[in-house]
């Protein structure tokens, strides 16, 4: 069954044994009023049609499981949140965060395999240092989705973490390597290194080897 949406609202919500849930009410153009637990549905504009099958009517009421497809966009109609903290997907972004990994987990592997060998230290630090920059000149800068503009909350390297003074760049195995090695080559605070990499706290900051990559394009003398 079709309808085209004049309105739609969240009416009541909850939580059960499965999780929290929203009653949503929607009120077709002529009138009538639906609802759902569809959470889909609370994003439905204005003028939107759309298709919610076979409608229940128990005692006067009418009520629907899902909203099947969605026919036609509505004017005003909300976004869903995306969870994706770098915003919709495009191929753009899928294909730089693909080849950043594939980098980093090549470079990790050799670096593994030349320590064992017995590799100077110096030569992978420029090794990595070069794999680095050609990843700059061939990935393209993708700015976080909605950067909070307070400074975010200082918070301190786990002691749990087990931390190499001495490690003067990627790969970085734990969070405490990183945070050292970062506060040394730039002599700032964590709280300054989270503001320059756009992130909330220090927990948002996972991947460390491209973290240390934005560090170098924003925080060397040269950048």
């Amino acid at each position: 069954m079709e309808i085209k949406v004049k309105s739609s609202q969240v009416v009541k919500t909850g939580s059960n044994s499965k999780g929290d849930w929203e009653l949503i009410k929607v009120i077709s153009e002529d009138g009538t009023g639906y609802t759902t637990f569809d959470k889909k549905a609370k994003y439905l504009g204005t003028g939107a049609v759309v298709d919610i099958g076979e409608p229940d009517i128990k005692e006067g009421k009418i009520s629907f499981k899902e909203v099947i497809k969605v026919i036609k966009e509505g004017t005003g109609q909300a976004q869903a949140p995306s969870s994706n903290r770098y915003g919709q997907d495009s191929p753009e972004k899928r294909q730089s965060i693909e080849t950043m990994n594939a980098i980093t987990n090549v470079m990790t592997s050799y670096t593994q395999i030349a320590i064992a060998l017995g590799e100077p230290p110096a030569n992978l630090k420029l090794l990595w240092e070069r794999a680095l920059i050609w990843c700059g000149t061939r990935i393209p800068h993708l700015p976080l989705v909605d950067t909070p503009k307070a400074q975010p909350k200082a918070e301190s390297v786990p002691a749990t973490d087990p931390i190499e003074p001495a490690l003067a760049g990627p790969p970085f195995e734990t969070p405490g390597q990183f945070w050292a090695a970062a506060t040394k080559r730039w002599k700032k605070t964590q709280s300054e290194i989270v503001a320059a990499l756009n992130a909330r706290t220090a927990k948002d900051v996972t991947d460390f080897d491209w973290s240390w990559l934005e560090l170098e394009k924003k925080l060397s003398p040269e950048a």
